[in-house]
């Protein structure tokens, strides 16, 4: 029970760190595709700013495999939890319908 409920901690941690690590890669990606034609322009060095613009089209990429990744993982835990509530739901559907036959069957008697 308890490594049960240590999983499911780790699972809801493990997707918000993604998205966060993710968010991040996009920001700061973003700012440097966004700022390497300046960076060139004043340095004076263009291959600076074609170097910049690959790490950060790279880290745009890897932000939103990781962001992609955590929306499956999170997705895939959703589909889990609602299959064994709606279990766990019909399952206690069935035993408060027995009890009521059972006090049906005793009142009678």
């Amino acid at each position: 029970m308890i490594t049960m409920e240590l999983e499911l901690l780790l699972l809801g941690l493990e997707p918000l760190v993604a998205v966060t690590v993710g968010a991040g890669a996009i920001v700061v990606g973003g700012g440097a595709l966004a700022l390497s034609p300046a960076f060139g322009e004043v340095l004076g060095k263009p291959e600076l700013a074609q170097e910049l613009q690959e790490s950060g089209r790279s880290m745009v990429k890897t932000g939103l495999v990781l962001s992609l990744d955590a929306y499956d993982k999170v997705q895939t835990a959703w589909t889990e939890t609602s299959t064994t509530v709606g279990q766990l739901l019909e399952e206690a559907k069935t035993e408060a319908k027995q009890v009521r036959m059972q006090e049906e069957v005793q009142a009678a008697s």
